[in-house]
């Protein structure tokens, strides 16, 4: 798609649509991790992301600024307290051990 023609808002409602949909089903969407190589997208699909419903947590600072509320809205999905996760991450954090290491964490069904 070309600059301009919607892809954010694209992938975003079909984002929204599969953690609403999927709540309704017997195996729901319980994460969703997007990964973008630079900080301003991030927080560009954040800003987006919450006019949709979605809550993300925003991983691309230092690793203080991010894990705890990382581990704590994992351990939620994981104990069936909390339905949903959302990440979104730079591409320079993804790589890092501080995320990598979180990434068996994540429910099994996420995308």
């Amino acid at each position: 798609m070309a600059t301009g023609s919607g892809k954010t808002i694209t992938a975003l409602a079909i984002a929204a649509e599969l953690h609403h949909k999927s709540a309704q089903q017997e195996k729901p969407l319980q994460g969703l991790l997007i990964v973008y190589p630079y900080r301003h997208l991030v927080t560009q699909w954040a800003e987006k992301a919450r006019k949709f419903g979605l809550q993300p947590i925003l991983i691309f600072h230092d690793v203080q600024s991010w894990q705890g509320e990382l581990q704590s809205q994992l351990l939620a999905v994981l104990s069936g307290n909390q339905p949903f996760a959302m990440v979104i991450a730079t591409n320079t954090t993804f790589i890092r051990d501080s995320l990598q290491s979180q990434l068996q964490f994540f429910p099994k069904r996420s995308s």
